[in-house]
């Protein structure tokens, strides 16, 4: 999901949010695993409101569908300065308000990068760049509090 704005699809992805926000609804609908991510690109589809549009819709559908925020970095033919990391930390906070599960990529970054359980709050998957480590885990459940934890492994 690249953005909740219209607009946006239209103008750089010669695409419509209609059609994006069906798949997502098909997906959920249909019982399917599903994992959301948004490069957030400055000035283009990183301000609060666009985000907390992508967040509620999100957790409207389910609270345990992953989130991703994504850092944009210049590349090819798109050559603005790369996202601020406090955006993407902003954008994780908004998010975990409403969503069990938010993690922030394209940064090496234990905390933001790392599976917490959704009620005792625990780390239960430590991620560290390609690192991945699971601390509090059995099956599906976190080994600290017993909470059912929504997780493919």
């Amino acid at each position: 999901m690249k953005s909740f704005d219209d607009n946006f699809y239209q103008q750089h992805c010669e695409a419509e949010l209609r059609f994006v926000l069906k798949t997502i609804e098909t997906f959920v609908s249909n019982n399917k695993h599903i994992e959301i991510t948004t490069l957030l690109i400055p000035d283009f589809n990183d301000d609060k409101k666009n985000i907390s549009n992508i967040v509620n819709y999100i957790s409207s559908l389910s609270k345990d569908i992953p989130l991703h925020f994504s850092k944009y970095y210049p590349n090819y033919k798109f050559n603005i300065p790369s996202t601020q990391e406090n955006i993407l930390y902003q954008a994780y906070d908004l998010a975990k308000e409403r969503l069990n599960y938010v993690y922030v990529g394209n940064i090496v970054d234990e905390k933001y990068n790392s599976t917490f359980c959704p009620q005792c709050k625990k780390k239960i998957i430590s991620r560290m760049g390609y690192n991945t480590k699971i601390i509090g885990l059995t099956k599906s459940k976190c080994s600290f509090c017993g909470n059912e934890i929504k997780i493919i492994i």
